[in-house]
């Protein structure tokens, strides 16, 4: 975060080293003017077109280290935070130039490989209320809950032990510990071996073309793994970031989940591949795009009430009659391992700066998921939007939001909003 200026304040540790830190807040909030849908309103609905407000940040941050860069640390308190957790913290030890051991966390994503695909791809604007969910972590016009992420890593967002090993400078081994969450205490009911099979370990490394790196992600490796929906037995993410050429910014990753346990099947996750670029035609006019193809894999289908109209529960209530069981036994037979239907996300983002604090975007977007012997659905978004002020500072947005995540039942609603927002940080 660039601030717009610093506070330096000095104090003491119990150890006697003396500290300056930078302390900074933000305060960000959103106002759409209008916004609706094109759904049909029960009496006792929302009205078609009405009006909200939000406060979506108001955080205040810092950080410091010693004179000889060997400890540091890093503070948040965020009271809107979307998390349970609203303040957050990093110490960290740096004794020599090729190790740094820190504890605590970051909410935004450590060790993060996105590039453009993620954050970058919309900036500051993603916290204004203004843009779209942001396609990186979920979308409202997802139609299939697809999201960058499936291909990028999106950085360890927790509290653990971490440790930054680089004994070249082109060269880092990054390793996440989460010991906060998979403790070796009675209390959390986890034994130690449970810390090491929930790591994270990236491989990083820098040349002078680009990034090259290698995420293992174990984390999910004990999570519910005999439940139906139970979680993936961890996921490698392998990411390259092109820098080479001038004006051109390209990120390339591929996730690929292992295996899961659904009853006595062991069942693949669907692949994602993704491809994001930015290219600056000039210093006023550019271009971003991004694109994620997910394929592959099963997934168990489950079923409820609500997935059926009155009449078809009344037949499967006969069927399940004939069986001698319930309709919820009934029900949960029906579920089962079926194909994941293959998705698509397409987004364009070009912009041009009118002058050194105007800049205008067009943010233009598909989501496609096409079921194996089934209709595809189509989702969009079409959101022009401005900003006034910097491009790292404190800024005015304004913009339109018109979109879909497809079709329910047989019609395709229409969502539709005006909002405006103000970042300022200081």
């Amino acid at each position: 975060m660039k601030k717009l200026t610093a506070i330096a304040v000095v104090f003491a540790l119990a150890a006697g080293g003396v500290f300056a830190a930078d302390l900074g807040a933000s305060i960000f909030g959103t106002v759409n003017l209008l916004q609706g849908d094109t759904n049909e309103k029960a009496d006792d609905d929302l009205p078609g077109v009405f009006g909200s407000g939000n406060q979506g940040r108001l955080r205040l941050e810092g950080s410091g280290e010693n004179d000889d860069g060997t400890f540091g640390a890093w503070y948040r308190w965020e009271p809107t935070h979307w998390d349970a957790q609203k303040v957050f913290g990093i110490a960290w030890w740096k004794p020599i130039d090729q190790f740094k051991l820190s504890i605590g966390g970051n909410p935004d994503g450590i060790y993060a490989k996105e590039g453009y695909a993620g954050w970058m791809f919309h900036q500051t604007a993603n916290d204004s209320g203004v843009v779209c969910d942001d396609q990186a972590w979920g979308a409202p016009y997802a139609v299939n809950g697809e999201k960058m992420r499936d291909a990028f890593y999106g950085g360890f967002g927790g509290n653990a032990l971490m440790l930054d090993i680089k004994p070249v400078d082109m060269f880092g081994l990054n390793i996440v510990l989460p010991y906060f969450e998979f403790g070796s205490g009675k209390a959390q009911g986890q034994g130690l071996g449970e810390v090491f099979k929930n790591m994270t370990i990236q491989v990083d490394v820098n040349m002078d073309f680009g990034n090259i790196a290698l995420t293992f992600d174990m984390a999910p490796w004990t999570k519910d793994i005999d439940k139906p929906n139970g979680a993936i037995g961890g996921k490698f993410y392998l990411y390259f970031g092109l820098t080479a050429i001038e004006n051109l910014n390209l990120d390339f990753s591929v996730g690929l989940g292992l295996p899961k346990k659904v009853g006595n099947e062991s069942v693949m996750e669907p692949i994602g591949i993704g491809l994001a670029a930015k290219y600056a035609i000039n210093d006023a006019f550019g271009i971003k795009a991004r694109v994620l193809a997910k394929f592959g894999g099963k997934y168990y289908q489950s079923f409820s009430e609500d997935d059926f109209t009155e009449d078809e529960l009344a037949a499967l209530e006969i069927y399940a009659g004939i069986l001698g069981i319930d309709l919820d036994e009934y029900l949960a037979r029906m579920g089962g391992l079926v194909d994941n239907p293959f998705g698509i996300i397409f987004d364009v983002l070009p912009y041009y700066a009118i002058s050194d604090s105007f800049t205008v975007f067009a943010d233009i977007g598909i989501n496609m998921m096409a079921p194996k012997g089934g209709d595809s659905v189509l989702g969009f978004h079409f959101n022009p939007y401005i900003q006034i002020g910097q491009e790292w500072g404190p800024s005015f947005f304004a913009g339109v939001k018109v979109w879909t995540n497809g079709k329910v039942g047989d019609k395709t609603p229409i969502n539709f909003a005006i909002p405006i927002g103000l970042e300022v940080s200081f």
